[in-house]
């Protein structure tokens, strides 16, 4: 049997932080849906469209008895979701123009201690437009850096993280271990499709910050399919650039079931952010919380919030994130 984790990703709210009369508020949401529960979140995504009159399921567009029963899907199928967000406060375009100048000169370094860097034409290449790219607005907005650069590839190793853990129980014998990752790319993004950028810079970006590591089950051993399939021999490590062999692909949801669930995931946690009464939000979220689907970062929080590191928080900047932890019962 050769079956596979589809990894889905979305975003939600506003990423052009120029305008610092107001507050902008980005997340980048996806959930992992292994193949056993692709049929029956399709059969469920079609079957709502229809009842509900909507040629995609757009969580801004339902109520609260719907935001609940897509929810209880998730619960019901055992997917895993997670985010990573941010906000114009807490890092703010010019802080953004500082995280780019240094993760440029990390993945610089990186690239000039690897030897597949320096062997190996198409990856040379790849971080020769890496390095031009990153260098200015020009080639990248800050809204598409933000995105693609900052909050995705966190975002993309925490759940291929999530998929190895939660899932680690499946046999190996029955699964392949493929990633099938893809991204709803955002309307007018430079570059055109989605996965142009992480593509390029994804490997680099992980390979030179070990925070962005993959999370192993312990008890795998070493001859489990995962760990034989994805090892790099320079490092001697699991390799992203081998799990992500299969591609960043980008996707319209409207054909796509598992990109109408990420969005979902996304707009609650955009809710919750933006509006402290969003009651229908505020109840799916931690209906998901409690199951649990919601899978914690490293350090415990539900979501990754991405600072300027030394960024000042006011009392009402904690508060829009701790509105994501639901009360105790």
């Amino acid at each position: 049997m050769i079956s596979m984790m589809r990894i889905r990703i979305d975003e939600a709210g506003d990423f052009n932080y120029h305008d610092e009369t107001r507050l902008s508020i980005s997340v980048v949401a996806g959930i992992v849906i292994p193949d056993q529960s692709w049929d029956a979140v399709e059969q469920f995504v079609r079957a709502r469209q229809s009842d509900w009159d909507m040629t995609e399921l757009k969580a801004g567009e339902m109520d609260d008895a719907q935001l609940m029963e897509v929810a209880e899907l998730v619960i019901a199928e055992n997917l895993t979701v997670a985010a990573s967000a941010t906000d114009s406060h807490i890092f703010t375009a010019d802080s953004q123009a500082l995280w780019r100048e240094r993760q440029l000169a990390v993945v610089t370094a990186a690239a000039a201690r690897s030897r597949r860097a320096v062997e190996d034409k198409q990856v040379a290449e790849r971080v020769a437009r890496v390095q031009r790219r990153t260098r200015t607005e020009r080639h990248i907005k800050q809204p598409n850096y933000l995105q693609y650069g900052i909050l995705m590839p966190w975002l993309v190793s925490h759940l291929l993280s999530t998929s190895l853990l939660v899932y680690r129980t499946m046999a190996p014998e029955n699964d392949s271990w493929l990633m099938d990752i893809v991204i709803d790319e955002r309307p007018g993004a430079d570059p055109g499709k989605a996965g142009d950028l992480l593509r390029d810079s994804v490997e680099a970006i992980f390979a030179s910050d070990d925070r962005t590591a993959l999370r192993m089950p312990s008890e795998w051993p070493s001859n489990h399919p995962f760990k034989i399939k994805n090892t790099d021999p320079e490092v001697d490590t699991i390799s992203v650039r081998q799990v992500l062999a299969g591609g960043i692909n980008p996707g319209v949801s409207h054909d796509d079931a598992g990109l109408q669930l990420a969005d979902y995931v996304a707009h609650l946690v955009f809710a919750l952010l933006r509006d402290p009464n969003d009651q229908g939000a505020q109840r799916a979220w931690r209906a998901l919380v409690r199951a649990p689907r919601v899978m914690p970062m490293q350090d415990g929080r539900l979501i990754r919030v991405m600072a300027w590191p030394g960024e000042h928080m006011t009392e009402a900047d904690k508060l829009r994130y701790e509105r994501l932890v639901p009360a105790r019962t």
